[in-house]
Formats: structure tokens, C-alpha cells, sequence
């Protein structure tokens, strides 16, 4: 083989190993609009999380479960109640009986292909309107 036929040889070699690597790139890493999704799903259990711990500090204070979410500020625990951060609407907040609640989003895609921590088990769900059943926890005032 000649040394130009060595060269062109090696190029389409090295071009196919490229053209292979990116493929697999592509693959493996999630589109700009899949990581979006993500971070808003994140957000929204963020959201959850903080609204559960006002509802336990509620709860603590008043040895009873607020009637809506508004009431939230009147111990502290928020100062204004997060809203769904995508669409703005609020989280969806019902009382089940004297010590169970139920706090619910709409989730773009569902957490069963992720790994959660030790925290967000609790909070793991499906894609679209998702509740989850809470009891408040007393809280150090």
C-alpha cells in the first residue's frame, strides 16, 4: 500500500471511530428540552418538600392541619407559597382527615428511570398529575 493509500485509510478509520463516538454521545446524554423537563420536575418536589415542612410546622403549632395552603404564612413557614414553576398554577393541597393531607403537581416525565436519594423515594412518580399522601410530623417551632 502506498503512504497516501496508508493516509486515506487512516482518515476514513479515524472518521468512522469520530462519526461512532458522537452516535453514542447522542445516546447517552439527554436533548436540552429533556433536561429542561427534568429541572422543572425537580423544582416541583422541591416545591412539595417545602410546602410538607410548613404543613408540619402548621400542624405543630396549631395541632391541626390548615385549610388551605394560603394559611401557611400565618406561622412563618413561607412567606409566599411556591407555584408550579413551569405554568404557575398552584400546587394542589386537599385535607384527607384530621392527621393526612394530600399535596399534588403535574409532573412532565416520571422518575422510574432515575436513580433518587434517600429523600426523593418518598416524592418518585409518573408522568402527569401525581398526589401524594402525607401525615405532618411534629417540628421544632
Amino acid at each position: 500500500m502506498t503512504p497516501n493509500g496508508r493516509r486515506t485509510s487512516l482518515s476514513i478509520g479515524v472518521g468512522a471511530v469520530v462519526v461512532a463516538a458522537v452516535g453514542a454521545g447522542l445516546l447517552v446524554l439527554e436533548s436540552p428540552g429533556e433536561a429542561r423537563f427534568r429541572r422543572f420536575d425537580e423544582r416541583r418536589i422541591e416545591h412539595l418538600q417545602q410546602i410538607s415542612r410548613s404543613v408540619a410546622l402548621f400542624w405543630t403549632v396549631n395541632a391541626d392541619l390548615p385549610e388551605s395552603l394560603d394559611q401557611l404564612s400565618d406561622v412563618g413557614g413561607v412567606a409566599e407559597t411556591p407555584r408550579d414553576p413551569e405554568s404557575g398554577t398552584p400546587y394542589g393541597y386537599r385535607v384527607v382527615d384530621q392527621a393526612r393531607y394530600e399535596l399534588c403537581a403535574e409532573f412532565a416525565r416520571t422518575t422510574e428511570d432515575r436513580v433518587l436519594r434517600p429523600d426523593e423515594e418518598l416524592w418518585s412518580h409518573a408522568e402527569g398529575r401525581q398526589c401524594f399522601e402525607l401525615a405532618p410530623l411534629e417540628t421544632e417551632r
